[in-house]
């Protein structure tokens, strides 16, 4: 039979409404009534957790593998990104189960002696340049065997996935997602108004078609 739960666990789970969020941490985006302001970081929703606990040595081979991972200059390299992508890590495994968490930092440790188990060097990634490193990377990367292969998966995904995140890459790259979130509320509140929708709202599909290039049977016809 089911029961409404007490009233001590709906306290405990309900998120601090005056207790001001930490500087050092962003807040997770909730679900509102009304839309937001398109921020690309908004202190809205719950805390973030904090970071992972690590010893020195797996924050060296993390950040070694940054380093050797981030595209190469004339690329852009934010001031700090380095210590913003090693942060993202050890926030983003907190939500993994502990033992995919602990894997994670575990297949890095493996990955770092690449060049060893490569037959490249007689180094281990940590002790590489950043160029000569993302070569051995690469090669891990294309092994001709899956399971290798899949090695780099998790620590591309997490590291290039905060590295376009970044304001300063979006800047370089003309990407724009902020006017276009913006339009698309602007859209969603007329909608709500009861307003039809402007030719200008459509996301363009038909025109997009229209420019695709016919197949030979699609001119014969």
């Amino acid at each position: 039979m089911l029961s409404d739960p007490p009233r001590e666990k709906l306290r405990s789970v309900s998120p601090p409404v005056e207790s001001p969020a930490s500087p050092s941490k962003r807040r997770l985006t909730i679900a509102t009534g009304e839309p937001g302001r398109a921020e690309r970081h908004p202190d809205d929703g719950f805390p973030l957790a904090d970071p992972r606990p690590f010893d020195p040595l797996t924050e060296s081979v993390a950040r070694a593998m940054i380093r050797a991972i981030l595209p190469p200059p004339p690329a852009p390299r934010p001031e700090g990104i380095e210590d913003t992508i090693l942060t993202h890590l050890r926030v983003m495994t907190q939500y993994m189960p502990f033992i995919t968490g602990t894997g994670f930092f575990v297949l890095l440790h493996l990955l770092n002696f690449s060049p060893l188990w490569r037959g490249k060097k007689l180094a281990t990634i940590t002790r590489l340049d950043p160029e000569e490193a993302s070569h051995i990377l690469h090669d891990v990367a294309s092994s001709k065997l899956l399971f290798v292969r899949m090695m780099m998966l998790a620590p591309k995904a997490l590291i290039m996935s905060t590295y376009f995140d970044q304001d300063e890459i979006h800047e370089a790259l003309r990407y724009d997602p902020k006017g276009f979130t913006k339009e698309r509320i602007d859209f969603r509140k007329r909608l709500l108004d009861g307003l039809a929708p402007r030719p200008e709202d459509m996301l363009r599909r038909s025109q997009v078609a229209s420019t695709t290039p016919s197949t030979p049977k699609e001119t014969a016809s």
